[in-house]
């Protein structure tokens, strides 16, 4: 659904991502039809090259060249605050139809990627598309993946902890701007396999924390720690962030500054394992098996260390 910074340590140039991602395309039979993501400009610069006019793509997306389409974007609550809160929903926009889309187990604008994706090959396969939506009102993201947790104190988690690059932090930031809270806090462990980006990559997630008037800032690892430095340089700000060498470490000093109604954004590299800092403040620990990303037994023997 994306081609992004995430594997530039590996490919070097997001030409190199673009180029193995789009292979995939490359060996589809005349017969078959490829779900394509229009809004990203290395898959919009693919379909409309001329060596693949006879490929058929179905775009998604949210620019008006999209096939199908999402807009009017909105957040649903069941009542004030983000107790209340159960997903998005959006209006789909196919071949003059339009038809409400409600996803209640999603909070992230760009996940609405993923169901659209799931639309596309619906409508390749001849599926009705009220079919369709009804299908997609009981979707819900893997653990980790922007999911809301019921945190200690009444406060709030959402866990995108299964995995973070630039864009995704950025995208995740999105969210936690938009979700009603008394208080945002943001706990961020360090974005790996970002290659020559690394520096630039950790400044400008710090920086939109500022820019979108966060609370508290958590920054978990070197990395991390060595991009918000300068960020939060200003006397003003200093008093926002903390600094830790390990996951428990900021779990625990996490514990300690919750107030009721607070809304916590966690997320890191998988090698970060982030998702023992939201183990130590859900409100349900005797859950983790569940509603967290790696629990599995061999995941449990990996020793986590500082960094």
């Amino acid at each position: 659904t994306d081609i992004s910074g995430s594997h530039l340590e590996y490919f070097k140039t997001l030409n190199g991502i673009a180029k193995e991602k789009l292979s995939l395309v490359e060996n589809i039979s005349s017969d078959g039809s490829v779900a394509v993501n229009i809004d990203n400009p290395y898959i919009f610069k693919f379909c409309n090259h001329p060596k693949n006019k006879e490929k058929k793509f179905v775009t998604f997306g949210f620019s008006p060249e999209a096939e199908a389409r999402a807009t009017d974007i909105f957040y649903n609550y069941n009542g004030q605050g983000t107790e209340g809160i159960k997903g998005l929903s959006f209006k789909l926009n196919h071949k003059g139809t339009t038809i409400p889309v409600r996803l209640n187990g999603v909070l992230a604008r760009h996940s609405i990627y993923a169901a659209l994706s799931a639309i596309s090959v619906g409508i390749v396969l001849g599926i009705n598309l009220v079919e369709i939506a009804k299908s997609l009102e009981n979707f819900s993201l893997p653990p980790g993946r922007m999911t809301l947790i019921s945190g200690i104190k009444n406060s709030f988690i959402i866990d995108d902890t299964y995995n973070a690059s630039p864009v995704s932090t950025l995208a995740a930031f999105q969210a936690f701007k938009e979700i009603k809270a008394t208080r945002k806090i943001a706990v961020l462990g360090d974005m790996l396999e970002l290659g020559l980006d690394t520096e630039e990559g950790h400044k400008k997630v710090a920086q939109e924390f500022l820019d979108i008037k966060g609370d508290i800032f958590f920054a978990v690892g070197q990395r991390m720690k060595m991009g918000a430095f300068g960020v939060f340089s200003q006397e003003e700000n200093q008093e926002k962030i903390f600094f830790f060498s390990d996951v428990f470490s900021a779990g625990k000093k996490l514990q300690e500054i919750i107030r009721p109604g607070d809304l916590i954004l966690v997320k890191g590299s998988q090698g970060m394992r982030m998702e023992k800092v939201v183990e130590e403040v859900m409100a349900e620990p005797m859950k983790a098996s569940k509603l967290l990303c790696r629990q599995e037994i061999a995941w449990k023997k990996i020793l986590v260390k500082k960094v």
